[in-house]
């Protein structure tokens, strides 16, 4: 039960906004540490990462920020889809170490 309510306490803490050109920096450096963490940035990941804007929201896509204590420590990017059936993906995901278990993930993902 104190799981659940320091949960509960640090979600208060949470907000998810939508991106804005002030987020550019935290978009990259939160998707560079994530892919560098597990594989390598390759060609296609700058292109999204140096242009989210025309990559991503010119396209018809969403960017969505998750800040805590109003720091960017999350994203989530929905990418228009051009596979019959399915409108967007969810690519561009990540969340900084030092705010994961706060479910800030969770909330970007329900956003």
């Amino acid at each position: 039960m104190e799981q659940v309510n320091r949960h509960n306490e640090q979600a208060k803490e949470i907000e998810i906004v939508e991106f804005i050109p002030e987020y550019q920096h935290a978009f990259r450096a939160l998707n560079e540490e994530w892919i560098t963490q597990h594989w390598q940035l390759e060609a296609s990941d700058y292109k999204i990462l140096d242009h989210p804007k025309e990559a991503i929201l010119d396209k018809g896509g969403h960017i969505f920020v998750g800040l805590y204590r109003n720091e960017p420590v999350g994203v989530c990017a929905l990418m228009k889809n051009s596979v019959p059936g399915y409108d967007f993906e969810i690519g561009k995901y990540a969340v900084t170490p030092r705010a994961q278990g706060k479910g800030l993930g969770y909330l970007l993902c329900k956003t």
